[in-house]
């Protein structure tokens, strides 16, 4: 009996340890803005600044009022932890003509959408955080 108690014991302790890095333990709202005025469209991705490919990559799509909700899957939340950011921001394509289907048209620099040269790294608390996001324009 001794030994099934210590063996649920180590377990659980291993759950627990191996679990902790993925804890969806904060979530991050924030507001995107481009050159002063909210972002359109678009999508704002957190990267684990250590690069561990096992940790989640937190994603939140831009609302036409520029605010933005980041999600792992179909949760709200990450982990808490050192982030680098990349944001794409897209203007609203204009109604498609004939056959063709809109394009989306960048508004943001191009720096932005990739996390080692966007310049955004952010310290991610358990709880909530507020992060805006005022990008310069083009």
């Amino acid at each position: 009996m001794h030994r099934t108690w210590a063996g649920a014991v180590v377990l659980t302790a291993g759950l627990f340890l191996t679990g902790c890095r993925n804890e969806l333990d904060a979530t991050v709202t924030g507001r995107v803005t481009v050159g002063g005025r909210d972002a359109p469209i678009g999508e704002v991705t957190f990267y684990p600044a250590d690069g561990d490919a096992a940790r989640p990559t937190p994603r939140g799509m831009i609302e036409r009022d520029g605010s933005y909700t980041l999600r792992v899957g179909a949760r709200t939340g990450l982990p808490a932890g050192v982030y680098r950011v990349a944001v794409q921001v897209m203007d609203t394509p204009p109604p498609p003509r004939g056959n063709e289907p809109p394009a989306a048209i960048p508004l943001s620099p191009r720096r932005y959408g990739d996390p080692k040269t966007s310049g955004l790294e952010f310290t991610v608390k358990p709880g909530a955080n507020t992060i805006d996001l005022p990008l310069a324009g083009k």
